[in-house]
């Protein structure tokens, strides 16, 4: 093969490893954002024990219900598929903490693929190199 050819092969490579890291960004940002609100919520079922009477129930796009004279002992929590069940607040609670160490969990595994990612992407860039150096 060619050089011109190897190098535009070697410039595909890259270009499809920049696409897998830029998709691998946005899923970053996704579990980061699922991780802020399983934070919220953890924080919100430990402050029901709290013997607040007023609240404020989220109604979705930034609006929300007052309420008044809430059960703290229990809450709804979607267990998956559509399915609501209705937990206690420590049950629940470890319902989302598991959630929130499974999501760290694939974030971990995001990074190290992006790390793998970096490396490829290292090793395309010297051959690269190498071969407009050698031309």
């Amino acid at each position: 093969m060619m050089d011109k050819e190897k190098l535009g092969e070697l410039v595909r490579e890259a270009r499809v490893h920049q696409a897998r890291g830029e998709a691998l960004k946005e899923q970053l940002v996704l579990f980061q954002e699922n991780l802020d609100q399983l934070a919220a919520t953890i924080e919100t079922l430990k402050g029901l024990g709290e013997g607040r009477k007023d609240v404020l129930i989220p109604a979705g796009s930034g609006v929300y219900l007052k309420g008044k004279e809430i059960d703290g002992e229990t809450v709804l929590v979607n267990v998956g598929a559509g399915v609501i069940a209705e937990k206690s607040v420590p049950d629940a609670l470890e319902v989302i903490e598991r959630r929130k160490v499974a999501t760290e969990d694939m974030m971990g595994k995001v990074e190290n693929e992006m790390y793998s990612l970096s490396k490829e992407l290292e090793r395309v860039d010297m051959k690269a190199r190498k071969l407009m150096r050698d031309e």
